[in-house]
């Protein structure tokens, strides 16, 4: 039982890497997005209703029909030199009527923004005579700390053209209320990112069960618990892995063919061994690659092929070479009149039944 649980450690210790290539991707974008999808979930709260205190990373909506001015534009230049307006930055009053904060539209909300600006200033001038025309601006997003850039426009244009200083300029705060954008990301983005997520954490979950079911080395598993003896099989196997025998990982001494290739590991008694014989396996890059092919007589259908790789042709036919006097239950060499024979009756395929001359690659 040592060795099964020494060999089932190092197969999920070398699937570490594997898992922490998506795992970690995983962990970086669920931690970017799952803030602002909270906030999303949650639902927008009303800008109105909060406290300056709380206003910065919060995800707000207003139906705004106050703007006092407005104090910045997104300019974008094309390639001959003309100029676009992306977005604006209004300033807008909070429900005290004293504190301010900016609200940042795209383009396509700048003619509705610019309405209720309109209206304000009609109002401010002449509040007994001013009827509401219904003009209004609705915004939901995200609220931010302006940028160095934008905080030092800000407060510059605060104390140009309106001549606020000192305690005057505290009831202005530096945040920007930000249309479409959750913690300074668009739907779009969200999306992408929580998808993105979703893909790693799925890749992470396919791996750790790709290396549970490799560390669990079925083959060797279900053979030992199948055998008259069980404890017995896996005291072989530990003495194999003890005394280091067996070439390539291979032994076939104590009458047990034993292949120790990390998940792929198998082992057999060898009277179980029913068919030997040398396969080539085309690869693009490398050219040809060669395994023995070891068929059992007493495994279920689809288990019962089981592989040792070579270099090459010839250190396939040595190591055959060893196996012939270890195995003399066992036909070597492959003929397509043996497969058939084998097909009808792996339990009694064996040199007694010979057909065909055998086959090298």
């Amino acid at each position: 039982m040592d060795t099964l649980r020494y060999m089932r450690r190092r197969i999920l210790c070398a699937r570490i890497p594997v898992l922490l290539l998506t795992l970690l991707p995983a962990l970086g974008l669920a931690a970017a997005v799952m803030p602002a999808l909270w906030q999303l979930v949650q639902g927008p709260r009303d800008l109105y209703a909060m406290t300056p205190s709380e206003l910065e990373g919060a995800y707000a909506a207003a139906e705004i029909d106050t703007i006092w001015d407005w104090y910045a534009d997104t300019v974008v230049t094309d390639a001959i030199g003309g100029e676009t307006v992306t977005a604006r930055e209004y300033l807008v009053p909070l429900s005290d009527g004293r504190t301010f904060i900016g609200v940042q539209v795209p383009a396509r909300m700048i003619p509705a923004g610019d309405r209720v600006l309109e209206q304000t200033g009609l109002w401010r001038s002449n509040p007994a005579a001013y009827l509401w025309d219904g003009s209004s601006l609705t915004v939901r997003g995200g609220v931010r700390p302006m940028d160095e850039e934008t905080r030092e426009l800000y407060y510059h244009y605060l104390q140009q053209v309106y001549g606020l200083s000192g305690e005057e300029l505290d009831n202005f705060l530096p945040l920007v209320l930000v249309q479409g954008k959750v913690r300074g990301m668009d739907g779009g983005t969200i999306l992408l990112l929580g998808l993105g997520a979703i893909a790693f954490f799925a890749l992470t979950g396919v791996n750790l069960s790709r290396a549970l079911r490799d560390a669990r080395l079925q083959q060797i598993t279900d053979y030992c618990r199948n055998r008259p003896y069980p404890e017995e099989q896996v005291r072989i196997l530990d003495a194999v892995v003890h005394l280091g025998k067996g070439e390539r990982g291979l032994s076939a001494e104590d009458g047990w063919l034993i292949n120790l290739e990390g998940p792929r590991s198998w082992m057999l008694q060898h009277e179980d061994v029913a068919w030997i014989y040398i396969s080539r396996v085309r690869q693009v890059r490398h050219g040809s690659a060669y395994r023995l092919l070891v068929y059992s007589r007493s495994e279920p259908p689809g288990r019962r092929c089981h592989e040792i790789f070579v270099q090459s042709a010839e250190d396939g036919r040595e190591l055959i070479d060893q196996l012939v006097p270890v195995l003399p239950g066992t036909v070597f060499g492959y003929s397509p009149e043996r497969e058939q024979a084998y097909r009808r009756d792996p339990a009694g395929f064996g040199p007694v039944c010979r057909p065909g001359a055998p086959q090298e690659p």
